[in-house]
């Protein structure tokens, strides 16, 4: 795919990027998915956010994940994993 579409702050990082391949759309939703299990569990607190969608796009990229201590040590795992910048390095849906 090369287009966009959504929310910027539940969109993977690698969406924003134009690359002459575009992007898989699977392993976008695995990411989306981890912000709507990150945001439900926070309060609704965002792993990436910015005052702009120019903003959210670089934060999403260059921003360290960081976990608030309250998560379980297996949540922390899960997010880790969904919310890989890379996204060959995510999980699947099987």
């Amino acid at each position: 795919m090369f287009d966009s579409e959504g929310t910027p702050c539940f969109t993977a990082p690698e969406c924003h990027i134009v690359e002459k391949d575009g992007y898989e759309p699977m392993p976008t939703d695995i990411w989306s998915i981890g912000v709507c299990l990150f945001a439900y569990c926070s309060e609704g607190k965002l792993p990436f956010y910015g005052e702009s969608e120019l903003e959210i796009q670089i934060a999403s990229r260059q921003k360290e994940l960081e976990l608030p201590e309250s998560f379980s040590a297996e949540l922390k795992e899960a997010l880790k994993v969904m919310l890989n910048k890379d996204p060959s390095k995510r999980p699947t849906a099987e």
